[in-house]
């Protein structure tokens, strides 16, 4: 009896109890072959159900994103056959080792316009990047079995800091990040995207901030452009707004309104040293 499961996979259940998937990709015949019960199967077609390397695209994106294990992307030109089989051939094989653990999936640098780099994700925040050749199959199955480990550190999207970051509101970047928040004094960061129309309004009243707390020995006041950089911070929207007290990165969310004024009297609220006394 065949049973439609999903698009392009069906299951075929014989009379003796053996169960085989049926589907158009990879091995087209993959036999159940552990003791039946209602979790096991429903695991197996939760596996079996997705390629070893598979492209990536709107209309499957969902699909890896709710498998709800980490994603390898690669990004390769579509337009070329020879780089797209070299890789796949590396990548299959790899991929048959960390079946149901990792998503390995390819972008077409061509048909989305922009280069992404080659990085496991485990969710949107949360970046590792792989440097080496996508070719050799012992340096990224090396590779893996490190960042599987713990062994490989996380990886922020950064720009270069500027090289003159006088003004009165301290510009950073991914690089820079760690390097300020937690540290000696109170950091106040404005969370922002350069195409959204709220973080624009908010840019002049920010300034006056930048500008109120200028000669301040105790509080630094930040803006991070977060199309082009990364941070720790999980951040859900533009602009968000967080206070960091000193020696510390668990930040505190600024909520109120968008007037220069609202936010100095907060930032008086939530240090506990009189920063009156710089203005």
């Amino acid at each position: 009896m065949y049973i439609y499961i999903y698009k392009y996979l069906y299951m075929y259940l014989y009379v003796k109890g053996v169960i085989q998937l049926y589907r158009q990709f990879d091995e087209p015949q993959v036999t159940f072959q552990d003791e039946i019960s209602a979790p096991r199967l429903k695991e197996f077609i939760k596996v079996e159900r997705f390629a070893l390397f598979n492209q990536i695209s709107i209309a499957n994106f969902q699909e890896y994103i709710e498998r709800g294990i980490p994603i390898v992307w690669v990004a390769l030109n579509g337009s070329d056959p020879q780089q797209l089989n070299a890789v796949s051939d590396t990548i299959q094989s790899i991929a048959k080792q960390w079946k149901g653990k990792i998503s390995f999936v390819w972008i077409d640098n061509n048909k989305y316009g922009q280069r992404v780099e080659h990085l496991v994700t485990e969710d949107e925040n949360i970046k590792y990047l792989f440097e080496g050749d996508l070719t050799n199959k012992n340096e990224l199955q090396e590779w893996i079995a490190k960042y599987m480990n713990g062994h490989v550190e996380r990886f922020f999207k950064s720009q270069d800091p500027p090289e003159i970051n006088d003004d009165t509101v301290l510009v950073l970047v991914g690089k820079t990040f760690e390097n300020v928040v937690g540290k000696d004094k109170h950091v106040f960061v404005n969370f922002y995207a350069p195409w959204c129309g709220h973080s624009k309004k908010l840019e002049p009243e920010y300034d006056k901030v930048g500008m109120a707390f200028s000669n301040s020995q105790h509080i630094i006041i930040a803006k991070m452009d977060l199309m082009q950089n990364d941070c720790s911070q999980k951040i859900q929207s533009f602009p968000t707004l967080i206070f960091y007290p000193k020696g510390s990165k668990n930040g505190i969310q600024y909520n109120g309104g968008h007037i220069a004024t609202e936010m100095i009297d907060w930032l008086h609220i939530q240090t506990p040293e009189n920063i009156k006394q710089d203005l």
